[in-house]
């Protein structure tokens, strides 16, 4: 019998030899902050911090052209270097675009700049794709840039508009709050438009100024409750107000259109004294159903028999025709006006 051999059977190609891993790339080092570095280094690689400090400031600022020359005299000493040879590169191409962007005629600079900015490093929709275009100093590139929409626009006058929005609103979003107030104060007064005076109020509310920008989103409630400033306004207590008029007043009819008087009963919005009269009695609000236009009518009305229940006409004989009104207009709404604040004045008073 012939004896079976332990080794036979199937024979296998033998393990290929393992390939040597690619060596990985080393980490680029993070930008330096510029007060990290001390005057008077003079030594190489002392003088290299210094100089990337120097384009570090250069990007934050927009001044890309600087921050190009910058990074290409430090790649000529450092050939070796990959961060350097990658940030000079994208520097110089960067350089190159916003130069583009500001030769764009006067017209067409702004959206140039816009659609630049939006492209850039440190741009919110990008910084999902690079996380480490989310820091500095890309981030103050973004806002920087911001800064020249903003100016480009406003060249064109304070109340032009780039995508439906003003000036001001990019100025807003480059964290310019009080560059934003004094430009949406011209425009607000060139033409007080709703979406000007909502961000009138956010610029101010960011500022810290909150009775100012109380007093501007009463305006904007009065001009058009319905603009699409009210989704975002700043101030947490004034974007809830369509909510507290259908949800606590019980106004089931366009709410969002009695905001205004339900935000001066509640105490959110100050008293209307002193408004100016073009906001109360212009009723037409463009783009608005028949329905919203008459409930903004007499939310409009309303709001006027406040501002008379504390006026001297108001008083005596006068009050009672005023408080008439005022349950006409709205019954839930007077309801409140009267436990909210007639009593509540009442109760205030020292016996």
């Amino acid at each position: 019998m012939r004896q079976l051999n332990l080794f036979d059977g199937p024979r296998y190609p033998p393990a290929p030899e393992p390939v040597p891993a690619e060596p990985a790339e080393p980490e680029a080092p993070e930008w330096p902050e510029v007060s990290d570095v001390l005057p008077g280094q003079l030594h190489l690689f002392s003088d290299r911090a210094v100089r990337l400090g120097h384009a570090r400031a250069a990007i934050a600022e927009a001044r890309l052209d600087d921050a190009r020359r910058e990074l290409a005299e430090l790649k000529e000493r450092f050939p070796d270097d990959p961060f350097m040879a990658r940030e000079a590169a994208r520097v110089a191409k960067l350089s190159r675009k916003l130069a583009a962007a500001l030769a764009a005629p006067p017209e067409e600079r702004a959206a140039a700049l816009l659609a630049f900015a939006r492209s850039s490093p440190g741009a919110p929709s990008r910084s999902a794709r690079s996380a480490g275009d989310a820091g500095e100093p890309w981030s103050s590139l973004h806002r920087a840039l911001l800064r020249h929409v903003a100016h480009a626009l406003a060249a064109r006058g304070d109340d032009a508009l780039l995508e439906g929005e003003p000036p001001g609103f990019y100025l807003i979003a480059a964290g310019d709050v009080q560059g934003a107030r004094e430009q949406l104060a011209r425009a607000v007064l060139r033409a007080p438009g709703a979406h000007a005076l909502f961000l009138l109020g956010d610029a101010s509310f960011l500022a810290g100024a909150v009775p100012d920008a109380r007093r501007a989103y009463l305006g904007a409630l009065l001009a058009d409750p319905f603009d699409r400033g009210i989704e975002s306004a700043r101030d947490d207590d004034v974007r809830a107000l369509p909510d507290v008029a259908r949800d606590e007043v019980g106004i089931e009819e366009a709410p969002a259109a009695w905001s205004a008087p339900v935000g001066v009963v509640y105490g959110v919005l100050p008293w209307p004294s002193g408004l100016p009269r073009e906001l109360i009695e212009a009723v037409g609000v463009g783009g608005r159903t028949g329905t919203e236009q008459r409930a903004l009518g007499d939310a409009r009305a309303f709001v006027e028999a406040l501002a008379e229940s504390t006026s001297p006409a108001g008083r005596g004989a006068a009050a009672i025709e005023v408080r008439r009104r005022m349950k006409r207009l709205s019954p839930a709404l007077f309801a409140a006006y009267m436990d909210r604040v007639v009593r509540g004045v009442r109760e205030l008073r020292p016996r």
